[in-house]
């Protein structure tokens, strides 16, 4: 707590808000989370990189967050400083194909600018509940997109300053990258391709949107709990196995989609770990396949 304590009032000594105490659950699609030790949403670049300099100097773990929509926060919350990259770092500048958008920015709202501007490339992302710089990190992919076919190089800061990573440097591969060696996401470069009119582009994201809203639970959840296995569908084999609504606690199976686990109401980390554990295990009874969590723990 000391360690944090001075990074707090290091970045409030050079005009920077940090609050202390944050409920996780507030930050989170899944509803669910203990407090934030410390919590820190930078305005800009320049200050993620001061802000990682002190975090250094202290010896202060940097816990990165953006939309919270893939993460399943502990019930007793989080040492250190969460650092949520969102609304305040979210500008978007069009050049051309070109777009250079900050890593705050979400799925949803830079899909339907570059709607606006009649750029496609975007589509499938126009339904994925996260930021820019969590699917970056995730290369968050739907509907045979992933964000690893439209991004050109990707911005990071570390504690030493900003510097840009091209695309093939990035290791993306399903569900993964290499940002972890790289620093904290800021911004991305995305290539997208010029249209006359965006009818089309609205369509596809409107039955897209369609397709979401009839297949997709309404409860809290952090989407997609795991991973798609090799020769099958995560959904079907839970469901295969006879789990389709079952409940831990305030934490389920969802009836309308196996693949999901959702917050029924009250559901704790706790929970949902345990659903988990009995997921895992009575799949693994039925099919001899072994499913892997998408969705990530702080």
């Amino acid at each position: 707590m000391q360690k944090t304590k001075l990074f707090a009032d290091e970045m409030r000594g050079l005009g920077y808000k940090i609050t202390e105490n944050v409920p996780m659950s507030e930050y989170t699609t899944f509803k669910i989370g203990g407090p934030a030790e410390v919590f820190w949403e930078p305005c800009s670049p320049a200050e993620v990189v001061k802000g990682l300099g002190i975090a250094c100097e202290n010896n202060v773990d940097i816990h990165v967050i953006g939309n919270g929509s893939n993460l399943l926060v502990s019930d007793d919350g989080v040492r250190g400083v969460v650092c949520m990259i969102g609304p305040k770092m979210s500008a978007v500048d069009f050049r051309g194909e070109t777009v250079v958008a900050g890593a705050g920015v979400t799925l949803k709202e830079l899909s339907e600018a570059a709607c606006e501007k009649c750029l496609d490339g975007l589509v499938f992302s126009s339904g994925i509940p996260g930021t820019l710089g969590g699917a970056v990190v995730m290369n968050a992919g739907a509907y045979e997109g992933e964000m690893k076919d439209v991004i050109t190089r990707v911005q990071f800061a570390t504690k030493d300053g900003l510097f840009w990573v091209e695309n093939a440097d990035m290791g993306f591969g399903y569900r993964r990258s290499r940002v972890a060696e790289h620093g904290v996401v800021v911004a991305a470069e995305l290539k997208l391709v010029l249209h006359k009119t965006n009818a089309e582009i609205k369509k596809a994201m409107h039955d897209l949107a369609q397709k979401r809203e009839d297949k997709q639970p309404p409860q809290p959840s952090a989407g997609s709990y795991f991973k798609r296995p090799v020769g099958g569908y995560a959904s079907a084999l839970i469901d295969e196995a006879g789990l389709r609504g079952l409940r831990q606690g305030g934490a389920a199976v969802s009836e309308k989609h196996c693949g999901f686990v959702v917050n029924l109401g009250g559901a704790t980390c706790a929970d949902v770990l345990a659903l988990q554990e009995k997921i895992i295990n009575a799949v693994n009874e039925k099919s001899g396949i072994i499913l892997e969590p998408e969705v990530k723990r702080l």
